[in-house]
This record gives C-alpha cells, sequence and structure tokens, in this order.
C-alpha cells in the first residue's frame, strides 16, 4: 500500500505541476519535439492526463497492475529521451540524470508483480493456477463447477 501512495503522490505531483505552470506543460511538450518526438504537445497531455487519473486509481487500488505498467513506460520513455543526455545522478553530481527514474521504475514493476500476486490469490478458480490451503501451505487443484 505504500509504494502505491507513493507512486500516485509522485505521478500526481508531477502532472499538478505542469498544469498548475501552464509553462510547464509547454516545456514539456518543446522538449519532445527538440528530440523529434511528434505530436508533442498532445502526447505531453496524454501523459499528464495519464499520471493524474492513473494516481487517483492507484489510491483507490483500481487496475494497480496497468497503471504501474503505464507509469513504468513513461518513466523508461523519459529516461531514454530526455535523462539519458544529462547521466546518471539527478542532483548534486549531476543536471537532472536517471537515478530516481530508475527507482520509480523499479517500485512499478514491484508494484505490478505484487498485484498480479494478489489478484490471482483472490481468483484462484478463473486462473487455473494451484490454490494453496492456508493451514498446512499445501498445493491444492482449484475447483471445478
Amino acid at each position: 500500500m505504500l509504494f502505491r501512495l507513493a507512486l500516485a503522490a509522485v505521478f500526481v505531483g508531477h502532472a499538478g505541476m505542469r498544469l498548475y505552470l501552464q509553462h510547464d506543460l509547454a516545456q514539456s511538450a518543446e522538449s519532445l519535439a527538440i528530440r523529434g518526438v511528434p505530436f508533442s504537445m498532445a502526447l505531453a497531455w496524454l501523459v499528464t492526463v495519464f499520471e493524474l487519473l492513473g494516481g487517483v486509481l492507484l489510491v483507490l487500488n483500481r487496475y494497480t497492475r496497468w497503471i504501474a505498467l503505464g507509469f513504468f513506460l513513461i518513466s523508461v520513455a523519459t529516461m531514454a529521451l530526455v535523462q539519458v543526455h544529462a547521466g546518471w545522478w539527478v542532483a548534486e553530481y549531476g543536471d537532472g540524470g536517471m537515478e530516481f527514474s530508475a527507482v520509480v521504475c523499479a517500485m512499478c514493476l514491484f508494484l505490478a508483480a505484487v498485484d498480479r500476486a494478489q489478484q490471482e490469490q483472490r481468483q484462484p478458480e478463473e486462473t487455473g493456477l494451484p490454490v494453496r490451503v492456508p493451514q498446512l501451505g499445501l498445493p491444492t487443484l482449484p475447483r471445478r463447477g
């Protein structure tokens, strides 16, 4: 739950600042355009809306795996398009590098994996995977019909 709330706060915060400081959204789009990304303003808006809605859905624990994977893709794209040129370190030793984004990527993958495991635990009959008997920890086959 802590990772879900932390990721939600980070992405909603980024999107909120982009909207609050209107020039920041334009700068994001310009940064993408300089790197040859087509439809940069539309993409900046799409990412911003996804970050806002995705953050809210994470807080509500809805579609967690898919939102986390979307945030992972946004972070990887940001690292590849923008941050790789600034090096590894974000502050002190660098100028906007990608160490923070790498940690965010790891958190996203972890959250997606945990959500998948929880989904499989809740719906064993639908997944067809063996179910553990809680008292003994022994695997059993899912019940059919």
